[in-house]
């Protein structure tokens, strides 16, 4: 079995190719980490969740803990990792989508 680690401070996007039955260990030291599955299936653990996860391709899963994930490819794969998501992002007011008097366009 091939074990591979992603390193947890994840500044940037990355994709890693996989192949089948290899084990990525990865550390999170936030939650809201998204794991991609862009191709293939890839099994899905995280500590301290009681439920396990299978991603098909074009699925995703969005961490929920900090500490350590456990990945491994049932079939080849291919994921794409996206950094944690950063508090206090800032949304356009008033919303694109309202008018005058808070009256939504359609």
């Amino acid at each position: 079995m091939l074990v591979n680690h992603i390193s947890s401070q994840l500044d940037t996007t990355s994709i890693k190719d996989l192949e089948k039955n290899e084990l990525i260990r990865l550390k999170s030291r936030r939650s809201g980490q998204s794991i991609v599955c862009v191709k293939g299936m890839v099994w899905i653990t995280q500590l301290g969740d009681s439920g396990d996860r299978i991603l098909n391709a074009g699925e995703q899963f969005h961490t929920t803990l900090p500490g350590l994930l456990l990945l491994e490819a049932l079939s080849d794969a291919q994921i794409k990792v996206c950094p944690e998501r950063k508090a206090g992002i800032e949304l356009p007011w008033p919303h694109p989508k309202t008018v005058n008097h808070g009256l939504v366009t359609p």
